[in-house]
């Protein structure tokens, strides 16, 4: 890891990983480039969208405490 284009951030529970800003940037720019940009976002938006709708009806009953810490996993 220490010759690598990814950084471990070593977390509470889990590590995480991540690209070298510089390795992101570049990325991004080709991205933008590409014209593919706003179909990435929309993507993204719409994973997002379905995983909470999918999530909110947890937030209340037996599921909640789970459905917690997944939110709170993923703000991370």
């Amino acid at each position: 890891m220490d010759r690598s284009l990814v950084v471990v951030e070593e977390g509470e529970r889990e590590a995480r990983y991540r690209l070298l800003e510089t390795i992101r940037q570049y990325a991004r720019e080709k991205l933008f480039e590409s014209n593919e940009a706003e179909q990435a976002r929309n993507r993204h938006l719409d994973y997002y969208v379905t995983w909470v709708e999918s999530t909110e009806p947890k937030l209340s009953g037996p599921e909640m405490v789970a459905a917690l810490d997944q939110l709170e996993n993923r703000a991370r």
